[in-house]
Formats: structure tokens, sequence, C-alpha cells
């Protein structure tokens, strides 16, 4: 080391110093020279970082440095020695060792950390945020001197144990910076969601975690935030019901069971239309309220309010649950309780009365055809109980063509006078015993009941006993009075004819009924032997 000596008159070169007791403002010194010893009052020397970095060989390496790592003054800026890319004079810069091609043994070599990534290739976590930087090279692809690549607030170290991507503020694509995605499955708030950061759809429920909390409202944590039965994408995907109310409708019914019990519309409150709600129809009728008319009898289902009290058309209180409430077999819909019968589809019958008339036969077996096919379609009117108004009612009327009692007459309930005789058949009692006019006791099948040739009815008018062939009018010469009676019938049209004994009295008796016109006259002869003076009358019935 070269000094010079500076004593006040000027400076003298001193020499190379080769041994130093103290360095300071003054120093004592041996010279090499001449083995003396001077007083020196100032003694200028090189600071000590300049005495260490001496490089003799003049390659730019200190020679210390040299002799640390290679034993010997070999080596020069250029060359590398450890082979890693990062010449020697460049090792000696950055402090690492130049004969290790990975001087932190980090797994990166020296040469890649300072010309690739920047990083400190002394140091294994160059950031510190808890990865090595060949982890956070090679394994996570993040940058090792960065603690937080994705800037999301969160450390890489600690992005890779929650398995989140520490290269992306959003690892789920979700719309939420996973710091904020906190993992409690509790929602809090936009910074606190409490859902996984690795899952867009924490709940599984079809809608992104953002989208729940932020355009919805909904519960990022909870599939069903109304907990109705159906998920919050069901609802708003499907179904366009609000999925924080768990009956968007107001009806009553909760969303899922509209949906998935009674398959009614969750946004409609009467489903059907029909001016009942979905709850009124499924709690308290039993109605289905997806159709108007549930029992299918033509009447809507709250027209029959089921009091059991006919009001109107339009509250008819019948059962919505039976298409025949009275079991009559006719639909609700056709007895329209008007006492007047129009036809099949109005029949005017009561709904409540399987058998209006109250003859013994049920309305629906009445059906007004006039044609009697069986018990089970008499062809009588429903609403009056001798259709043919011949004194037997039509349940005793069984048009069998057989006599069993008064209780089962065997006529026809759609005939006045079922043999044709001219005597009506509630008059011809089937006894064999005449006791007036009302009650001939003649058969009401055989016109000539005694056989002997003449009509019941004549018999009658000429005042013989119709059921004894003795007593006949055989033979016998006599003068008796008769009217004639005739009138135009038209073609189709059904009448019957009255008698009474003075203008006056309305006491009308029938003679003969059901008599049906053909466009033609119709003829009768009546007797007036016993009553002089009789009154007739004809009365069209149909």
């Amino acid at each position: 080391m070269h000094a010079e000596i500076d004593s006040g008159g000027g400076s003298s070169s001193f020499g190379d110093v080769t041994n130093l007791s103290s360095i300071g403002s003054f120093l004592s010194a041996t010279p090499s020279s001449n083995g003396g010893s001077s007083n020196v009052s100032t003694l200028t020397v090189a600071k000590k970082s300049s005495l260490l970095s001496t490089d003799s060989d003049g390659d730019g390496l200190n020679d210390s440095w040299e002799m640390k790592y290679f034993g010997n003054l070999d080596q020069n800026a250029e060359s590398d020695f450890d082979l890693d890319g990062l010449k020697d004079d460049e090792e000696y810069s950055t402090k690492t060792d130049p004969t290790n091609r990975d001087s932190d043994g980090d797994g990166l070599t020296d040469w890649v950390e300072v010309h690739i990534f920047s990083s400190n290739p002394n140091i294994t976590d160059t950031d510190g945020d808890g990865l090595t930087d060949f982890e956070e090279v090679r394994t996570h692809g993040t940058s090792p001197i960065k603690t937080d690549s994705d800037d999301d607030g969160l450390s890489d170290n600690v992005e890779v144990l929650l398995l989140t991507n520490p290269n992306s503020s959003d690892s789920d694509g979700d719309g939420i910076d996973d710091r904020y995605e906190t993992g409690t499955g509790i929602f809090v708030d936009e910074t606190d969601t409490g859902t996984s950061p690795i899952d867009a759809d924490t709940d599984d429920d079809s809608i992104d975690d953002f989208i729940e909390f932020d355009t919805h409202g909904t519960d990022p944590n909870v599939a069903d935030t109304d907990a109705d039965g159906l998920n919050d994408g069901e609802e708003i995907l499907e179904h366009s019901t609000d999925p924080n109310i768990a009956d968007s409708d107001g009806d009553g019914l909760g969303d899922g069971d509209e949906i998935n019990e009674h398959s009614t519309d969750p946004n409609d409150q009467d489903s059907d239309d029909d001016s009942l709600s979905d709850y009124y129809e499924v709690v308290d009728l039993g109605t289905n309220p997806n159709s108007t008319d549930t029992d299918n009898d033509g009447l809507s289902d709250d027209v029959e309010t089921f009091t059991g009290i006919w009001l109107s058309p339009s509250n008819t209180g019948t059962n919505p649950l039976n298409a025949d409430t009275d079991s009559d077999g006719l639909y609700d819909s056709v007895e329209t309780n008007t006492a007047e019968y129009v036809d099949a589809s109005d029949t005017g019958t009561d709904p409540f009365n399987y058998d209006t008339d109250g003859d013994g036969l049920l309305d629906g077996a009445e059906t007004m055809t006039h044609v009697f096919v069986n018990s089970s379609d008499t062809g009588t009117n429903p609403l009056y109980n001798d259709s043919d108004a011949d004194g037997y009612t039509d349940y005793v009327e069984t048009n069998t063509g057989f006599w069993y009692s008064l209780g089962d007459t065997g006529t026809d309930p759609n005939r006045a006078d079922t043999d044709g005789d001219g005597i009506a058949d509630g008059r011809e009692t089937n006894t064999g015993v005449f006791v007036g006019v009302a009650d001939t006791g003649t058969n009401p099948f055989n016109s000539d009941s005694d056989g002997d040739g003449y009509s019941d009815r004549y018999e009658v008018d000429t005042n013989y006993d119709p059921n004894s062939s003795e007593a006949s009018p055989d033979g016998e010469v006599f003068i008796q009075t008769a009217v004639e009676l005739s009138f135009q019938a038209a073609d189709g049209g059904i009448y019957q004819i009255e008698v009474s004994n003075a203008l006056g009295d309305e006491s009308w008796v029938l003679v003969e009924g059901n008599i049906t016109g053909s466009g033609q006259m119709v003829y009768r002869l009546y007797s007036t032997r016993e009553t002089p003076r009789k009154f007739y009358r004809i009365v069209r019935t149909d």
C-alpha cells in the first residue's frame, strides 16, 4: 500500500506501507526502505475498501475475492467459472458464489434470477411471501419479487394455501375479488360475501355469486334464498318468480308447491281464471286449480258454491267435485231448476232432487221423448208425475204389457189409453168389477175386456158391464143420444179431450189424453144418455 507524508513543508514519498498499527489522523508507521522510524505529522492513506479492492492483475476482479473463491488470480471479468451464464464480474457485483451455479440453492441459476426474474440470487424467497423463488416461477407462475402478484390483497403464499389463483384477483371469475370471498358461508356485505373464491357459484343454484347479491339480492351461499322449494336459479331462469319471496303471487301457496305439487302458475293467483284463487281451490274446496270445471259438468267451479241451495245460474249451490250432485243421471249444468223443460240441455229439474216430480223415477230416466225405451229411458216428463195424464203415475206404468198390480200396471206412461179403447188407463183398474166411469175394472191391455165384440168404452157408454160378456148390447135396439166431436189436429201435436157438466164449472175431467195429430180431422162419439147436457173442450198439451 502506498502512502505520502505531509510534514507541513511539503510532502514526500514514504514508500510502500506494509505494516499499519492504527488508522486515524495521526499514525505511527514503520518504513520498509531504511528500517528507521520517523515521526509523521500526517499520514494520508487510502480508504479501507480501496485497500481490500486490490486488483493486481487488472482483470476487474478483486484479488482477495478471487483468492477466496478460486485460490488463484487466473479468472477474469468475462470468465464464467461455474457456467451458470453469469460472468464472474457479475457474480462479483451481485455478491454471488462464482463457483456455484445456484448460489442460494433455490433451484434457479444465478443468471436466471438476475437476468430473467430480477430476483435476488442470494435469497431463496426474494419477496418474502413464504414461497421460494423457484416455487413462484416454476410451480405457480407468480412473481418472485412481488408478495401479491395479482394485487388482490392476498399474498401469493396465502392464495396457494387457499387454492386460489395467485395470478388472478378473481380466481373463479365470478366478479368478486378473492379477498372478499371469505368462505364462511355467511353473507355479510360485498366485502365479506362468505362465498368460495374458487367456485363462481358457491351454492350451485346456477346463478354466479356476484350476480346473486348484486343483481337479485339473493344469498350466494344459500341455493334457495326464500326456502320455497325452488332454488334461486330455477326461480330466476325458469319461472320468473321472485327468489326472495316464497309466495310470488301472494295466493297463499308457496312457489315450490305451485310448481312441484299443483302445477299451477306461481305468478298468477288464479291459474285457471275461474275467479277462485289457487289456494282456495286446493285447500278449501279441493277443486282443480288448473281447470275451470273440475267435475266436467258444464258449470264453472266458482258457480258451484256447494251450499246445497240453488239461488241462481251463477250460484247453483251444487258440488263442484260431483258432476251429478243428486245422482239422478243428469249433469248439474242441465238441471236448471226452472220447472220448465226446454230440451235435454235444459231440463228445468232440481239439481238437489233426484226425482223432481216425485213420481218415483230418476230425473235422468225421464227423457221427455214420449217414447218408452226401458226403465232408464222412459221418455216421460221429469217435471210431471203423470206424463200422459191418464191417472197413473209414470212410475207404475212400466210398459211391460203385463198387469201385476196397481203399483206395476205395465201400461205405457206416454200413452193415456194403452189399448186404444177410449178409456184412460187410470180408469181401467183390471179388477173385473165395474164400479163406475172412473173405475171400470177393465183390462188396460184389451180394448174388449169381456170379449163380447164390443169395446169397453162402447159398453160403458151404453150402460153395459164391460167386464161381462153376458151383459152385452148385442141384438139390443135402443135409442140413445150422443154427441160427435171432431177437430183439426196438427201433425205431431198432442191433444187431450176434457168434459164438464157446466160451462161455469171449472172441474174439467179428462176424457181422453195423449192424442197425437196427423194433420187430419179427429172424430170422437160420446154418449149423452145419462147427462143430456155436456160440454167438451180440446186442449193441446205439447
